[in-house]
């Protein structure tokens, strides 16, 4: 079996299928039948080359439409001929744009808390070589720190920091983005409040 030179490459909004692979069984009498076993779903062709010497030759080609879902998926051609099984089987590299996450912010960012920070995630192939953090509604606060995916807040929470953080993930495919909206409350953080509710209670009950 032999995969296709070419790069494969998704493309959103793509739906012309391309040639990934060939399997030839050559010179079988009776020909021999070939089939493919995988996850994925393309299709495939057939093609018989009768020889001159009463031989058959099969012709295989498997064809799909590049995506991030069949990158590192197996291909396996599969051919019987009369009581003999032959597979042989590739691994799909499919290169793909970076699909971005932002992970960090979890609902909880008060007042007064340390040590948050945002991490931009993405899935490419080939890796994301470039990462760029935006505030669209105004500048970056102050008290960030950016380190390649990963945005550190400087010191305790504050009301500069609410706002819409968007990542900006590039690799030799294209660029794609991401965002989380943070949001700062006013309250006490949980432990505080629990100990200054205790603090009253026993101060009432003297």
């Amino acid at each position: 079996m032999e995969g296709t030179k070419r790069p494969l490459i998704a493309k959103s909004g793509r739906t012309e299928k391309i040639l990934v692979a060939t399997c030839t069984s050559s010179n079988g009498k009776p020909p021999s039948t070939v089939t493919w076993d995988t996850k994925l779903k393309g299709e495939a062709e057939f093609q018989e080359i009768r020889n001159g010497n009463g031989t058959v030759t099969v012709i295989s080609r498997y064809r799909l439409v590049p995506s991030r879902e069949a990158h590192r998926q197996q291909l396996t051609c599969v051919v019987n001929y009369q009581l003999e099984r032959f597979t042989d089987s590739i691994t799909l590299n499919v290169q793909y744009e970076p699909e971005v996450t932002i992970e960090g912010f979890d609902g909880n960012w008060f007042l007064n808390r340390k040590d948050v920070k945002l991490i931009c995630k993405s899935d490419a192939n080939p890796p994301a070589h470039t990462y760029e953090w935006k505030l669209p509604n105004g500048t970056l606060p102050g008290s960030v720190e950016i380190q390649n995916n990963t945005i550190f807040f400087k010191g305790p929470v504050s009301y500069s920091v609410a706002g819409t953080y968007v990542c900006e993930a590039t690799n030799a495919i294209g660029t794609r983005s991401g965002l989380v909206e943070v949001n700062v409350t006013g309250r006490t953080a949980p432990g505080l409040l629990w100990n200054v509710e205790n603090k009253v209670g026993r101060e009432t009950n003297l």
